[in-house]
């Protein structure tokens, strides 16, 4: 494709539209009273090629950069003030949001961090690692305060209990550890898997356990006994992250099948099975109201969820990642970020809330001049045409949002390198 030159720093150029008859559609529906416009151009457009590019398009809000090896585990602090980054180079490192600058590096383990958790008062950190250890940090100081050692392989994840009264591991030795976060003594054993657990999550009322496991299932278990209350069947491979929702209804979960699943969490049926990932989803989580879910997967993509119907919201083509993996994700305590960890070595917070204003603006429908513009910008890509917007036009441009006009601005980009 020719090389395009940006005039007056937008994107906007137009053949004549008479090229694909779309001169004569607009020309008959400018005559039409505008809410009637709107309504007509809202179903011409809502698969436009164009929209369904800028609507996959998070604006990244900041990179975290400091790790020199892949970040398998990433977590908000309840405040979403901090972010902490787990890493194969054996550490894990606080965030400031705001800054995206490291407030403290977490030295302790001998091999590989493989998950991290905030504590519910944010006031304590827990990582687990491969080398069978968790341990648990104070977030103030970045200094140890309990090193929980138990397990006979590799830690694979951690969480606190609602209340941070407890902390509970999952590791290659088939187990889940519940350990006291006070005195960082083992609690109690929970034995059922037949193969690796790769990830665990405790209930919002902290009277259950999910664990994620090799062996394609579920369990979900009750914590004062220990005794399994569901085995989750339905993954036809390693089932790899596992989440509560926020009211402990459904458990979501994720696996080396490519595929998610939201159960039932009081009978433990399947309620929507999701398939769009072309490789293994290693991540999942619920956001904060409980409306959405969002997987990361081996694919490149970060994919939000609609709970109740099970459909996709937003496919995330992740821009700012140099590397395909992406084995870690996790929403905002608002809902209006998410932080990816990437195998490039980088976590990236992604403002999501964008993708929600250009879903509404779009909702809302266009002017015709809007719609005009899009078309024509798509038929001049479609010609491989020099974009030369007229000064009308650029004025039109203006019209839309600020994340709108970003968005297509990154889509003229794209296509110049092709």
């Amino acid at each position: 494709m020719k090389k395009f030159s940006l005039i007056l720093s937008s994107l906007i150029t137009l053949p004549a539209l008479s090229l694909l008859g779309v001169e004569t559609e607009v020309t008959k529906t400018k005559q039409l009273p505008q809410d009637i416009q709107r309504k007509i151009l809202r179903h011409k457009i809502i698969n436009h090629p164009i929209l369904l590019f800028i609507k996959r398009k998070a604006i990244p809000f900041k990179s975290l950069r400091g790790h020199t090896d892949w970040i398998p585990s990433v977590a908000f602090s309840p405040d979403g003030s901090q972010i902490v980054t787990g890493s194969w180079d054996d550490t894990a490192i606080i965030w400031d949001v705001e800054t995206g600058k490291p407030v403290h590096t977490l030295k302790g383990h001998k091999w590989v961090i493989t998950s991290v958790a905030f504590s519910p008062d944010g006031s304590k950190i827990v990582t687990g690692s491969d080398d069978k250890t968790a341990i648990i940090w104070n977030t103030k100081d970045g200094k140890i305060i309990h090193k929980l050692e138990g397990h006979t392989d590799f830690i694979t994840s951690v969480a606190f209990s609602p209340d941070g009264s407890q902390i509970v591991t999952g590791s290659h030795d088939t187990t889940a550890i519940i350990w006291s976060a006070q005195t960082g003594q083992r609690v109690q054993t929970l034995k059922g898997h037949e193969s690796s657990i790769y990830s665990v999550a405790f209930s919002p009322n902290g009277s259950q356990i999910v664990t994620g496991s090799f062996d394609h299932t579920a369990i979900i278990w009750d914590v004062e006994t220990g005794k399994p209350v569901h085995t989750l069947k339905g993954h036809k491979w390693a089932v790899t992250s596992v989440a509560f929702s926020p009211d402990g209804s459904q458990i979501f979960t994720g696996s080396d099948d490519k595929t998610a699943i939201i159960w039932n969490t009081k009978d433990g049926k399947i309620i929507h099975k999701l398939e769009g990932h072309t490789n293994w989803i290693r991540s999942v989580d619920f956001s904060p109201d409980g409306s959405q879910i969002v997987t990361s997967s081996y694919d490149k993509t970060a994919i939000i969820w609609d709970v109740k119907t099970g459909q996709i919201l937003h496919e995330l083509e992740v821009e700012g990642h140099t590397d395909d993996w992406i084995p870690s994700v996790a929403f905002s305590p608002n809902g209006s970020k998410i932080v990816i960890g990437s195998t490039d070595k980088t976590a990236i917070i992604w403002d999501i809330s964008s993708l929600r204003e250009i879903e509404q603006f779009f909702n809302r429908g266009v002017t015709v001049d809007q719609y005009e513009l899009l078309e024509s910008l798509w038929v001049a890509i479609q010609l491989k045409e020099r974009i030369q917007p007229t000064p009308e036009q650029s004025e039109t441009f203006k019209t839309f949002p600020d994340v709108i006009q970003q968005a297509l601005r990154l889509y003229i980009k794209k296509r110049e390198l092709k």
